[in-house]
């Protein structure tokens, strides 16, 4: 899917780091199960119950207002009967996340970190309710997903990381350039890297490989790639993002709203957008406490 003559000097090096962030094997079991249409609901809700962690996220997350249960639910077997497979890949993935991503000397990333990476999940899966409402659950997975690869880049890479920073400060360059001069490839490379050793969709791949550039994606996944990149527009817009590793190629709502245009008629605006999205900042600061631990 990547070009390989721009990833393949990184990959190879990614492929030497024994600490790459892996889906807990509890993850990586449901996945696999969601993947099987045979596989019963019920019984990827009693896997991911065998993980006393994973489990209390899972039930955490499921039970915040976002969702709009009309009841809690205390069992992650009944929360995966109620979400369905798209539903319950996304939830699993988004708590065992937390889990997985750890930094340099078991660190975690910053509570900014994952506001931007919810936010923009969140941004995703409501601009494409608007714009491609099948694949609204694929877009809320590639929105929490896209900036991981920046993660993994500053975590295993640092010093090289502090050149490319350098690069930016003084040049006025963006970042996405900066990474292509130095790595030749970049953060958004990374991530759907990353995705392909997660087995995950290969739309939220792509969408997730092109979420700075929608227009240059696959035609068929043009639109996700759009509202991903709109949602982490938006996100930045409103303020969720670290100041000190957030910098990207921004171009503001005006990209992919013209991406998603059909026709010559603009199906969303940069105004559209803010009016549906205004409401959302409380739930993702709620779904992340409900995840995060320091």
């Amino acid at each position: 899917m990547q070009p390989a003559r721009e990833f393949e000097l990184l990959e190879d090096r990614l492929k030497l780091v024994r600490d790459l962030p892996t889906l807990p094997v509890v993850v990586s079991t449901v996945m696999k199960l969601l993947n099987d249409s045979d596989a019963a609901l019920r019984e990827v809700g009693e896997i991911v119950a065998t993980d006393p962690v994973l489990s209390a996220r899972t039930l955490r997350m499921v039970n915040a207002p976002y969702f709009g249960l009309r009841r809690q639910l205390t069992s992650v077997v009944d929360a995966s009967v109620y979400l369905g497979r798209s539903g319950m890949r996304n939830l699993v993935v988004s708590s065992g996340l937390v889990q997985a991503i750890k930094g340099r000397e078991g660190k975690m990333p910053g509570l900014d970190f994952w506001e931007h990476g919810f936010a923009t999940a969140i941004y995703a899966r409501l601009f494409a309710l608007h714009v491609c409402k099948d694949h609204a659950d694929d877009a809320y997975l590639a929105g929490l997903i896209h900036d991981i690869g920046r993660l993994v880049l500053e975590c295993h890479f640092p010093d090289e990381a502090a050149s490319v920073h350098d690069l930016v400060r003084q040049t006025g360059t963006n970042l996405v350039d900066a990474e292509q001069a130095c790595w030749q490839a970049t953060h958004a490379d990374v991530g759907s890297w990353l995705g392909q050793m997660w087995h995950l969709p290969e739309n939220v791949i792509e969408a997730t490989r092109m979420h700075h550039c929608p227009e240059k994606a696959f035609p068929d996944w043009v639109d996700l790639a759009a509202v991903v990149h709109l949602a982490d527009e938006y996100a930045f817009e409103k303020g969720f993002h670290d100041s000190e590793l957030f910098d990207a190629r921004h171009t503001g709502l005006k990209l992919g709203c013209e991406v998603i245009s059909r026709d010559g008629r603009m199906l969303v605006s940069p105004d559209s957008i803010r009016e549906m999205a205004d409401s959302e900042a409380a739930d993702v600061r709620m779904l992340v406490e409900m995840v995060y631990e320091r």
